[in-house]
């Protein structure tokens, strides 16, 4: 079983995956940042709460604590997953000063109160967006 992080934000995310040549896929995200260890533990969420995926990531590496066999199946998804986790949650975090250039495949979008509301990474060959679900708490900066 898995241990809840100390000093953690939790939150609860939408998230939309578009890839060219195919449907966007939705799901959601829970997460939880733990800032004092450094470390995103993200769980995908389908359906009537089919999970997708678990995994712990930090800045260097992730650790796969359970993947659907569909999901894994996915030729690159689990590292993929784990790639765009760091560089949203740790490379380029909202309120971050991270400079335009090295972060311009995440952008933005914040609501009328000044918290980021989403955030989308752009890749070569796919989108990630990562939109707040507001009842869970503001978003970490």
């Amino acid at each position: 079983p898995a241990q809840k992080m100390e000093h953690a934000v939790r939150l609860r995310h939408m998230v939309t995956v578009s890839v060219a040549g195919h449907p966007p896929s939705t799901f959601t995200g829970l997460m939880e940042k733990d800032e004092q260890n450094n470390r995103v533990r993200a769980v995908g969420l389908q359906g009537m709460g089919l999970t997708l995926f678990d995994m712990t990531v930090t800045p260097q590496e992730y650790e796969l604590h359970r993947v659907h066999p569909s999901f894994a199946r996915i030729p690159g998804a689990v590292e993929t997953t784990s790639a765009s986790i760091r560089r949203i949650f740790f490379e380029c975090p909202a309120g971050a000063s991270s400079g335009a250039d090295a972060c311009s495949d995440v952008t933005v979008t914040y609501d009328p109160s000044g918290a980021p509301e989403c955030v989308t990474l752009r890749e070569k060959k796919f989108t990630v967006s990562v939109t707040t679900v507001r009842e869970n708490g503001p978003w970490p900066t």
